[in-house]
């Protein structure tokens, strides 16, 4: 077996959770060209050969990665590629023997549309965004050089920052750390909605965030909570906010997973006004990116998900301190060169089946100038998806 490396906290945890619920995700690039399967086939391949990840597998106790010289798997599908995205939602890996990422292919008339689903533990969604980018120089007869595995973020902050003492952890409100009952796995697809704003529409939202001191980010997490707590029923409603700390990390371009997090409690019937909820939202994610946030995460990762750690363990500490209602990810406007003639037309997550049956999964991303929405949820999301198209194409 040939070794790639151990793996860190934070990829334990999304690999012993495939054990219970697997946590993979789906990004989605829609191409105005018809692609011949054969040339994606080979572009493909260029891109497997430059990340090591992409060639991995798990196993061993502690569990590691190592090199599978298995192909990614490439597959066709017909129909609408947000239902093709769903029921790869509902398909779980197999970490023993990788590779932990596939690719389907969806035609229509408008073009093809690449779904790519990857494994959480090799990757999160800014990382699948430097693969695709990586695919589309391959399909435009680029070069791709090799690269070193990336380390894990565990490592990573131990030699940019240092390690912290365990924070105290004492002095949480306790509805956030109610346990959720979890929905079984079984393999169902998720049901997805989507919707894009205009590059004249993306424009004025981020004018309009600017001048209300908040962020698009801060805004459809403030609206999003808003709405799904009607949705599901709550009177407090959690989520769950990524944050990427390649910047933070001087991390590159690493397609491991890269990210912390913030975690939000919220009166459902409380009176803050949205746009006073949305610059709440962004002074608390400021002071997630802090090196001392981002250090104490990481003492409490290494602690609560040692390398030994099982998959009951890492269920019972999601259910503690991870648990939410709503997770909203959102990657921004990735700054990446997408030359030459074929390039995608709209890019579209990432997407995630939750846990739990009231959960929603907002994903977000802005490409070519235009902000595009995706909800991901077991059951139709279309209420919550109107509520954030209302407040983003016509905040208030």
């Amino acid at each position: 077996m040939s070794l790639i490396r151990s793996l860190g906290a934070l990829e334990r945890l999304y690999f012993r959770s495939i054990q219970t619920y697997p946590l993979h995700f789906v990004m989605a690039a829609a191409f105005r060209e018809t692609l011949s399967p054969a040339v994606v086939r080979i572009a493909l391949d260029a891109v497997q050969a430059r990340h090591p990840l992409l060639s991995a597998r798990v196993d061993g106790t502690p569990p590691a990665f190592y090199r599978t010289d298995r192909s990614i798997a490439l597959s066709s599908a017909t129909g609408p590629w947000q239902e093709q995205a769903g029921k790869e939602l509902g398909r779980a890996f197999d970490p023993s023997n990788g590779p932990l990422m596939r690719v389907v292919q969806t035609d229509d008339e408008n073009g093809t549309t690449l779904v790519l689903t990857l494994e959480h533990c090799i990757a999160d969604a800014m990382g699948a965004m430097y693969v695709l980018r990586d695919l589309v120089t391959a399909l435009n007869g680029g070069a791709l050089e090799p690269t070193a595995a990336p380390p894990s973020l565990e490592d990573l902050i131990a030699d940019r920052i240092g390690r912290a003492p365990m924070p105290d952890l004492t002095g949480i409100d306790p509805r956030m750390t109610i346990p959720l009952d979890d929905q079984p796995f079984d393999g169902s697809p998720a049901v997805i909605r989507t919707f894009a704003l205009t590059r004249d529409e993306t424009t004025r939202l981020v004018q309009r965030c600017r001048a209300e001191r908040a962020t698009v980010n801060s805004l459809i997490v403030a609206a999003a909570s808003r709405s799904c707590a009607a949705i599901v029923g709550t009177d407090y409603i959690r989520v769950f906010n990524p944050i990427d700390l390649r910047p933070i990390l001087d991390a590159g371009e690493s397609l491991a997973p890269t990210f912390g997090a913030i975690r939000l409690g919220f009166e459902a019937h409380g009176s803050t006004r949205l746009w006073d909820r949305a610059r709440a939202v962004r002074a608390q994610t400021a002071g997630a990116k802090s090196e001392a946030a981002v250090a104490s995460a990481a003492a409490v990762s290494n602690h609560f998900l040692p390398p030994a750690v099982t998959a009951s363990e890492v269920r019972r500490y999601i259910h503690q301190a991870i648990d939410y209602e709503l997770l909203v990810s959102n990657l921004g406007a990735p700054a990446l060169d997408w030359a030459g003639p074929v390039r995608p037309r709209a890019i579209w997550g990432p997407m995630v089946m939750g846990r739990y049956p009231g959960e929603h999964m907002v994903g977000v991303t802005t490409f070519d100038g235009s902000l595009r929405v995706t909800v991901a949820a077991h059951k139709d999301p279309a209420p919550l998806l109107f509520e954030l198209e209302e407040a983003t194409r016509t905040p208030q």
